[in-house]
């Protein structure tokens, strides 16, 4: 009968619905399992004597369990559920069935527990990969920049190298044209001193000529009054029709000595033979002092075997006048010396007010060639100027945008995180805009420099140009 009981009661505990199975599973003690799904009897009397089942042993010997074989797990399951099921005590049920809720309820948080913690896994895997987005974001971003500016300063510095060769070669240019010009103004300076000093050299062989006929003396002379004066007639008048070509620029001249010499007769004539040898002579005086202008022109454009063969012609002609005796001659000749001192007066200051005039409108064309420069000089200062100021506008530009790289990297930093890897990458982006700062300002100080030591040597050497101009012209 017994036996019979046991086995209906095992039938019932596997035909039966289980309570702890529909709640923990096919076993209990899972974590007793050696992994081949039984245990030592004695690991589960120890785990029931710990939470104060004293009876641990005959409990087992109760459910038909040997203490001596390893006991399986899913055994003492279907035991106790089945035990649970025919005690038939309603307080165990109810306390089962409350204790099988709370557990379900427990299941159900982790459950949920372990679906918010796989999402919230997934979120911060996939923030990870958007932050590793971002960061290489920036750091093309930053690359770019980084081209971007170099290209920009490459153009710039391309622009200035074209911008200073084209200032130099119209500066060069201006130059040339202004020395060229100044070259001219010389050269034609030089052209008018040459003709006036020929033309103040040929009024002082005049000048000098006339004070020798005017100082004449009465020694040396054997011939007698008459045949002196027929040669002298006939050589002049053969020299006059050889050299009456050149005779027009003196005719003039000529003629108001010949008028005064008609008054003076006139006025003079005192008796017989005194007048008749001062009429006789008087065409002779003419002609001598016709002769004498003819040899001043001929002595400035003949050559040196005509001027000495003149100046001996006028060394005979003196001789013959040194008898002449009385005021008409001494009269006659002041008359003449003091004309053509008036005239020699006459021509040297029209000669020195030409000069100074020419000298003033040359010291005044240098003058607005200095301003014109200055202007010039001034207006490429500025043009350097206000390239500066826009080289000064781009960097400034160029900082702000760093800038706010650096604060949306640093917003990002707060947002995930990444504390080592982005104040790495932050001193670095710190350092390479350092490095561009001052390859920049090093680059921007060595292109004013430059332009400035350039600008200063051309204007110093335009200054020497003008100032050796100046001196060659005074």
């Amino acid at each position: 009968m017994k036996s019979q009981e046991v086995l209906e009661e095992c039938s019932g505990r596997s035909t039966t619905p289980s309570l702890l199975m529909a709640t923990v599973g096919q076993r209990v003690l899972s974590r007793l399992d050696d992994g081949t799904g039984c245990c030592s009897p004695e690991q589960v009397v120890t785990l029931w004597t710990e939470e104060g089942i004293r009876s641990s042993r005959e409990i087992l010997q109760t459910l038909d369990f040997s203490l001596d074989d390893r006991l399986s797990l899913v055994d003492l399951t279907l035991a106790l559920d089945n035990e649970l099921l025919v005690s038939g005590n309603g307080i165990h049920q109810a306390a089962l069935i409350s204790y099988k809720n709370e557990i379900q309820h427990l299941q159900v948080l982790a459950e949920q527990a372990s679906r918010e913690r796989d999402k919230v896994k997934a979120d911060l895997d996939h923030a990870d990969q958007r932050n590793l987005q971002l960061v290489s974001e920036v750091d093309d971003r930053h690359a770019s920049m980084e081209n971007l500016n170099q290209s920009r300063i490459r153009d710039l510095e391309q622009e200035f190298r074209d911008r200073l060769t084209a200032v130099r070669s119209q500066v060069e240019q201006e130059s040339d044209i202004l020395l060229l010009q100044v070259e001219r103004e010389r050269g034609a300076l030089q052209e008018e001193l040459r003709l006036l000093r020929a033309q103040e050299a040929a009024l002082q062989e005049e000048l000098h000529a006339t004070a020798q006929f005017g100082n004449l003396d009465s020694a040396g002379c054997g011939l007698s009054l008459d045949e002196r004066f027929a040669d002298l007639i006939k050589e002049y008048e053969q020299q006059c029709r050889e050299l009456r070509d050149r005779n027009d620029e003196l005719s003039s001249e000529l003629e108001l000595l010949t008028s005064q010499r008609s008054n003076r007769k006139s006025r003079r004539a005192s008796g017989g033979d005194a007048a008749a040898v001062l009429n006789w002579t008087q065409p002779a005086l003419s002609a001598s002092i016709e002769s004498d202008s003819d040899l001043s022109d001929v002595k400035r454009t003949s050559s040196p075997q005509i001027k000495k063969k003149l100046q001996l012609d006028d060394k005979e002609a003196v001789c013959p006048l040194d008898d002449i005796s009385g005021p008409a001659v001494s009269i006659q000749t002041e008359m003449a010396l003091e004309q053509l001192k008036q005239k020699h007066d006459q021509e040297l200051q029209q000669l020195r007010i030409q000069l100074e005039t020419q000298v003033n409108y040359y010291e005044r064309s240098l003058e607005q060639m200095r301003q014109s420069m200055e202007l010039e000089r001034k207006d490429i200062c500025q043009t350097f100027k206000l390239e500066i100021s826009e080289l000064e506008e781009q960097k400034l530009q160029v900082e702000q945008e760093v800038k706010q790289l650096q604060e949306a990297l640093g917003k990002l930093q707060l947002q995930h995180g990444g504390g080592g890897w982005n104040s790495e990458q932050e001193r670095k982006m710190q350092r390479e805009r350092a490095e561009m700062e001052q390859n920049f300002a090093r680059e921007i100080g060595n292109l004013v420099q430059r332009l400035s030591s350039e600008k200063d040597q051309l204007e110093a050497e335009l200054k020497l140009k003008m100032d050796q101009e100046v001196s060659l012209l005074r």
